[in-house]
This record gives structure tokens, C-alpha cells and sequence, in this order.
């Protein structure tokens, strides 16, 4: 398939996974795939198929030959009456949102960290939060309050900056960043100082992030694990979670949920835990105990060349 259309395949399961997890386990619910002929003509359905996989297989055949634009994907239900539930192609959001980045705009405002007298004066810092409310409220920034804190957020579309004497920091798109550059510049109690760009930003929440890592790195988590948890003998082991944050630490992308490292219920670790379970239910990997104190920390290790041909041979007898 055509890079094209792997991405947009790509992107409509990450953005719809739960609606399409759904919809594949409705018997009311199915997918028609349909082209746009023009207004003259209309549309005209050209397959349906009741899970989301049996239908994308067929969108390169018809993308080719009406375009990719006009090629689209609907979830439908009620079969004695059916309508559309959800237009996947047309509802589509995350494939339009440009490239964010977490980002500091660093400042000198008198601000003093650490030390015997750490912070600023009040009369400085109420000019300076007066300041910065003013300068992005008129170039059409909302200006939002947070709680516990003197601090306000600065948000405008797919923006959202912390703003603090020190620094805004927190992630815009890419190409607002002179934009903010050019209002900081106008500051008169702060000089904006440099800025600091890191990692792109993704805009999804945790499920969304989830079926990021099972579309993008499956593969490559897969192989990982295996590599990872290969010993020179059988009733060697190596610890598991040691092994797998090592391994999520390495692909794990920075969301508008979290951009500053591991949070609670961390979705590369779940996607990680979710194909490790598949792989011990397969024999793939075996797991292990080790006594420490009151409790037990969990072992594993891949299975070797010995135990994978008789679970090839079980296969095989199977099929």
C-alpha cells in the first residue's frame, strides 16, 4: 500500500480505535467503503464488510482510480434502517493538526531561583502577570486561571503555555512559534531570552496514544522483547520491569496529556505489558519468580531455539 494511503489508514485507528473496536464487535454496526463521483453523479457505495480491516484492504483499489480525497469510510448501523454512525474519513481531525512541540520561552524578569531569597518582589511579579495577561490577551490568546497557583495558561487553538516569570512553557505548533517570539518582544518588565524547543507533541488522549504504539512499533516491541530477554541458558532470567521501562523509556512520545516524562497508567507501558501477555500466552517468552524480602519480583526470558522449534512443531500440528 502507498504511503498515502498507510497513513491515513494508520491515523483513522489511532483517532477512532475505541469506535472501531466497537463497531467490530456489533453485529448491528458494518463499514461501507464509498467513492465521490461529483455532484452530478453523487456517491456510490463499492464495498462493505463488517470489521474495519476487511474494508481498508480494499481503499488502494479505489483511491487509485477516484483519488484519495474522494475514497471514504463510514461505520453504519441499523441494518433494517441504516444510517450512518460515524463518517471515519470525513471526522477525521489528527490527520489537519499541525506539528506541535514542547516548548520554553525563556525570560529574564528578575525572577531569582533557589538561594537565600528566591522569587521576585510583589510589586515585579504583578507587573509582570499584568504585563503578559495584556500583551497575549490582545493578540487573541485566552487567558485561562489554574488552580493553586498565580500562574496563568495561555492557550489559543492547539496552544497551551504555563506562563511563569522564568519561562512559558509547555507546547504550541511549531509555526506559532515566532508569532509568540514577536509579543514577548514587546515585553517591558521581562526580555524574552532565547527559546528552547524538545520533542513533537501528539494530540491524543490515552487511548489514542495506546493504538499509536500498536500501529507504529508492534513490529519493533515484538523483537525487542525477545532481544531483550534472551539468556545463555535456560534457568537464566532477567528482571521484567526492568526490561520493559528500559524498552518503553526508548519509544515512549510525548502526548498533550503528558509532556513531561512517565505519568500514572503510562499507555507505553500498558501497550508493552499488553503484547508481553501475548507473547507468555504463546510460549515466547517464560516467565520467572525470585524471593527478595517478603515479597517477589518477576523474572523472564525468552524462549530458546530448542523450545521454539516445539512450539513450531505444536503449530503446525494444530493447523
Amino acid at each position: 500500500m502507498k504511503a498515502e494511503y498507510e497513513k491515513l489508514i494508520r491515523a483513522l485507528w489511532i483517532e477512532f480505535s475505541v469506535e472501531i473496536k466497537e463497531a467490530d464487535a456489533n453485529t448491528d454496526k458494518w463499514y461501507e467503503l464509498y467513492v465521490d463521483k461529483g455532484a452530478e453523479i453523487g456517491t456510490h457505495t463499492v464495498h462493505s464488510a463488517s470489521t474495519f480491516y476487511e474494508v481498508i484492504v480494499h481503499f488502494e483499489e479505489y483511491a487509485e482510480q477516484y483519488g484519495i480525497s474522494n475514497t471514504h469510510i463510514d461505520i453504519m448501523r441499523q441494518p433494517d434502517d441504516a444510517e450512518v454512525d460515524i463518517s471515519l474519513t470525513h471526522s477525521a481531525k489528527l490527520l489537519n493538526v499541525p506539528k506541535l512541540v514542547n516548548v520554553y520561552f525563556r525570560l529574564d524578569s528578575g525572577y531569582v531561583w533557589g538561594g537565600d531569597h528566591p522569587g521576585m518582589s510583589k510589586e515585579k511579579e504583578d507587573a509582570f502577570f499584568a504585563e503578559a495577561r495584556r500583551l497575549f490577551s490582545e493578540a487573541g490568546y485566552e487567558i485561562k486561571s489554574i488552580k493553586y497557583t498565580k500562574c496563568p495558561g495561555i492557550v489559543k487553538e492547539f496552544t497551551d503555555l504555563y506562563c511563569h516569570p522564568m519561562d512559558l512553557s509547555g507546547y504550541c505548533e511549531e509555526s506559532r512559534i515566532p508569532e509568540i517570539e514577536a509579543i514577548l518582544a514587546k515585553g517591558t518588565t521581562f526580555k524574552h531570552r532565547c527559546t528552547d524547543t524538545y520533542k513533537q507533541v501528539y494530540p491524543y488522549n490515552r487511548e489514542q496514544e495506546i493504538e499509536y504504539y500498536r500501529q507504529t512499533f508492534r513490529d519493533y516491541i515484538h523483537s525487542s522483547l525477545l532481544s531483550l530477554f534472551t539468556t545463555k541458558r535456560r534457568n537464566l532470567y532477567k528482571p521484567q520491569r526492568e526490561v520493559i521501562e528500559r524498552l518503553a523509556n526508548q519509544i515512549r512520545i510525548d502526548t498533550i496529556k503528558h509532556t513531561l516524562g512517565v505519568s500514572c497508567g503510562d499507555s507505553c507501558e500498558t501497550y508493552i505489558y499488553e503484547l508481553y501477555k501475548e507473547m507468555v500466552a504463546k510460549g515466547l517468552l517464560i516467565e520467572g519468580e525470585k524471593p527478595i524480602g517478603v515479597g517477589k519480583i518477576k523474572l523472564c526470558r525468552s524462549a530458546n531455539a530448542k523450545e521454539i522449534k516445539y512450539l513450531n512443531i505444536k503449530k503446525h500440528e494444530a493447523n
